[in-house]
């Protein structure tokens, strides 16, 4: 099976229609032994990275598609229950980030695909993946877990946001606290996805007064963005200023904090910072 991902990632024409050929056999005929040694291969630390990065992608695909009947994801049946605790131990064990964002993209792509929250429910968990937030947060809230992982499952939150937002609005005491805690966070990066977070957080809220409790939280938000501001690194500003740039309810949620909080900062970002893109988003 190995071999067969590496020769999908050849630059051998002939070997490369072979190995697809293989694999979309198996993922016809075998979609539930294929998706294990999809598992397996991506948990090989000892493989060269390409090739469990290619794994992840795959697994991805596998994991697309969910509400039709013939997907692999409908395919595995009773096993989707296991997938599912493998994507979290997998997201939780793997020490490299840039194959343990690949992972981040599979859990949130997962999870959006297969949570229904309908209007007017108000759950404190998720039933389709009970397991997902509980670990999630758990992860966030361990200053001892590398900042990376904390950071990637900050992203993950955010990038359900949309799907879950009436989950974190029930338990709104611990998503205030743990957006206030990373704020202060001593990582940077833990730091830019908390406020991300909260930008995307704020905007699916579909209530003033849902949104109204996380405003005590705008001048730590713009202390953060300061911060960053002062990093001539722009990674971690530019995805604050992004998610800020792309939240529709920005002027609502900001709005007694703008002269005196929001302004200033973003000022200073646009005059002084030396990234481009910086600049441009403030």
């Amino acid at each position: 099976f190995v071999e067969t991902i590496r020769h999908l990632l050849g630059a051998d024409n002939t070997a490369r229609n072979q190995a697809e050929q293989r694999y979309d056999a198996a993922k016809r005929s075998e979609p539930v032994q294929l998706v294990a040694s999809l598992v397996q291969v991506l948990t090989q630390t000892d493989l060269e990275l390409p090739v469990r990065e290619q794994c992840a992608v795959l697994l991805r695909q596998c994991c697309g598609k969910v509400k039709e009947p013939e997907s692999t994801w409908q395919k595995l049946g009773t096993h989707q229950a296991k997938l599912r605790e493998q994507l979290l131990q997998i997201l939780e064990a793997e020490p490299n980030p840039q194959l343990r964002r690949k992972v981040s993209d599979c859990v949130q792509s997962l999870a959006n695909q297969i949570v229904e929250i309908e209007e007017g429910q108000t759950p404190t968990n998720l039933k389709e993946w009970p397991e997902l937030m509980p670990c999630l947060f758990r992860i966030i809230c361990d200053g001892s877990k590398d900042s990376t992982l904390r950071a990637d499952c900050l992203w993950i939150v955010k990038e359900l946001t949309c799907s879950v937002w009436q989950m974190l609005l029930v338990n709104s005491s611990q998503t205030f606290q743990v957006l206030q805690t990373c704020l202060a966070d001593p990582a940077q990066t833990v730091k830019a996805e908390a406020a991300a977070l909260l930008c995307s957080f704020v905007d699916d809220i579909h209530s003033k007064e849902g949104r109204k409790p996380f405003q005590p939280l705008i001048p730590e938000v713009t202390s953060v963005m300061a911060q960053l501001a002062s990093n001539p690194e722009p990674k971690e500003l530019n995805t604050v200023l992004q998610a800020l740039q792309s939240t529709t309810e920005t002027a609502d949620f900001f709005k007694q904090h703008i002269a005196s909080h929001l302004i200033p900062v973003l000022e200073n970002i646009a005059m002084n910072h030396p990234d481009e893109s910086a600049r441009k988003y403030a």
